[in-house]
Order: C-alpha cells, then structure tokens, then sequence
C-alpha cells in the first residue's frame, strides 16, 4: 500500500472544495478535522491554515457555517486559533446572509462561539449583535 503524502491530500481536499456540490465540500470539511484529531498538527500548520483561509474567504456561506459547527463539534482550540481574527468579520457576514437558515444556524451558534473561544474582545463584540 502507497503511503499518502499529507501534502498531496490537502490540495486535492482544496480542489475538491472547488465544486459546487455542498454534500462534498462537508465531506472534506470531516476529512479535515478527523485528520486534526489523528497527525500532529504543529507539523502540518501551513496545509491547515491554507484550508482554513480557503473557507473563509472563498467558500460557500454553507461551507463556513459548518466549518464553524464543526469546530465546535470537534472543540479544535487549534483551527479556532486559526480563524480567531477573522471570526468576528465571517459571523457577521453570516448573519447578515440572505439565506434565513444561515442567519438562524449562526445565531443558535453564538452562545457556544462566545463561551469556547474564552477570548474577552470577541466575546464583548458578539454580545453586541
């Protein structure tokens, strides 16, 4: 058996991200945090960063929402340290969404954001909205 180079999957997973199919892009999404939970992170910050900021900035207001639960889910401090100072710009965004299911899907968040990230400035600004 072929070993996979950790590189290689995280650009096909980034690729794969490029397809319109939702169902996929979640797909990839648990691939990348069963993988968080399995390698030594520290070793693969870059790729994790790179997915993190192709969420982020480039993907689907569904794919960022559950990239948010899933975080919560799988309570990564890591990928939460990640995303930190872009957090409070992508709830917005997210709450500011056309789509009734990801106003409601990031409210109904809000709570436990506010209550994992334990980070004060954050925290006092989601308890603004």
């Amino acid at each position: 058996i072929e070993m996979i180079n950790i590189s290689d999957l995280f650009k096909s997973m980034l690729n794969i991200c490029c397809i319109s199919q939702i169902a996929l892009k979640n797909a990839v999404c648990d691939i990348v945090f069963t993988l968080s939970q399995i390698i030594n992170l520290q070793n693969y910050d870059n790729y994790f960063q790179l997915f993190a900021e192709d969420v982020i900035t480039r993907q689907s207001e569904e794919m960022k929402l559950y990239f948010l639960t899933q975080i919560l889910k799988y309570k990564s401090v890591y990928l939460m340290d990640i995303i930190k100072e872009n957090l409070f710009d992508l709830i917005k965004r997210l709450i500011s969404s056309e789509s009734w299911r990801i106003r409601l899907g990031i409210v109904n968040m809000l709570h436990k954001i506010s209550k994992f990230i334990k980070d004060k400035e954050i925290d006092s600004k989601i308890q603004e909205l």
